[in-house]
């Protein structure tokens, strides 16, 4: 292991050990020539030491990890297929009717009526979670059903413009909804958060609950963000750079939710402590999903019998007759109401 001291010698042989001074690492600030070798990045207005991917809308933490973060980003496969699709699609107006493919004189009706069809199926394939695939296929069986149509005849709906709809046209109009109802003096809602990992990359989703007099209920997904610090101020600071993206602040949010660790809900420095200091009449909403699970593996530690030997014997009690199989679904189906 490398000594942090040194030795110097003077003339008349004497030796002093020196110790070393250590060198402090200093956080890596966005650099503006990374763009040339990087175009679909660019600085956030937010924080200076964080860039932004153009193609895939995420914010890249390079603090710690500089331009190898960058890379790191630049080689995911989401990030590739991302620069794939803006290589072999051009703007979204390019997929559009344009007046010079008609000459009638109800050509600006038709034109709204194909647009609007084309969003009507793209949010249809959304809501019933249908593969983009599968609509490019149902668009050619349209124009051959519907022939006498013209506007069935006129969609142009590949899967590349399908996404395309779907990331800058609905998610954009979808989101500003949302928000639109939070910024309402009176409107309150509740903060949700928890970490995903996939492979190295650590990732956030940002849910808000409100309650609405004209929806009811509503639970929405505000962002989707990477942060590599787990921490409690780490994750506070992301959430609340995520509001202020939006325009929105801590002013009215009632309640906070996660799962139990220490980091979210330690009682003397965690992310909830942080919210709880900028409202603090916040209310801690605990995952009861993981409260049961322990209890039911502590509980599991007292039985006197094997319990894979028990789910067994219950799986080929019911496995091979199917009368038995139609009473577990009516209790089921009366177990969950």
């Amino acid at each position: 292991m490398e000594s942090d001291l040194s030795d110097e010698e003077y003339e008349d042989g004497t030796v002093r050990v020196v110790k070393k001074r250590k060198v402090e690492k200093r956080a890596q600030k966005y650099k503006f020539q990374w763009e040339a070798d990087f175009p679909w990045l660019k600085k956030d207005e937010t924080n200076d030491f964080n860039a932004k991917c153009t193609a895939c809308g995420v914010v890249i933490v390079i603090g710690t990890g500089g331009v190898g973060q960058i890379k790191q980003h630049e080689n995911t496969n989401t990030h590739k297929k991302r620069m794939e699709i803006k290589k072999t699609s051009g703007l979204l107006s390019k997929f559009l009717t344009t007046p010079s493919t008609s000459n009638t004189a109800c050509l600006n009706n038709n034109t709204e009526n194909v647009s609007a069809a084309e969003l009507a199926l793209t949010y249809h394939a959304i809501k019933h979670n249908l593969s983009y695939n599968s609509m490019d296929c149902l668009v050619k069986l349209n124009k051959i059903i519907y022939v006498d149509s013209s506007t069935a005849t006129s969609i142009r709906l590949g899967r590349t413009k399908m996404e395309a709809l779907v990331t800058e046209v609905l998610g954009p109009y979808s989101l500003q909804g949302v928000v639109d109802d939070l910024k309402n003096e009176d409107q309150y809602f509740s903060l949700q958060t928890d970490a995903s990992n996939k492979k190295n990359i650590k990732l956030f989703p940002l849910v808000v609950q409100y309650f609405s007099a004209k929806n009811g209920l509503q639970t929405k997904l505000l962002d989707f963000y990477e942060n590599i610090n787990e921490s409690a101020d780490g994750m506070f600071s992301s959430i609340k750079e995520s509001l202020a993206n939006l325009d929105l602040t801590f002013e009215n949010v009632s309640g906070f939710s996660a799962d139990n660790t220490n980091a979210n809900f330690g009682a003397r420095h965690s992310l909830f402590t942080n919210i709880r200091e900028e409202v603090p009449d916040v209310l801690k909403g605990n995952c009861h999903a993981h409260i049961i699970h322990n209890c039911v593996k502590r509980a599991m530690d007292f039985l006197s019998y094997d319990i894979e030997n028990v789910i067994l014997k219950i799986y080929s009690h019911f496995a091979h007759s199917a009368v038995r199989r139609e009473d577990l679904k009516k209790f089921v189906e009366a177990a969950d109401g």
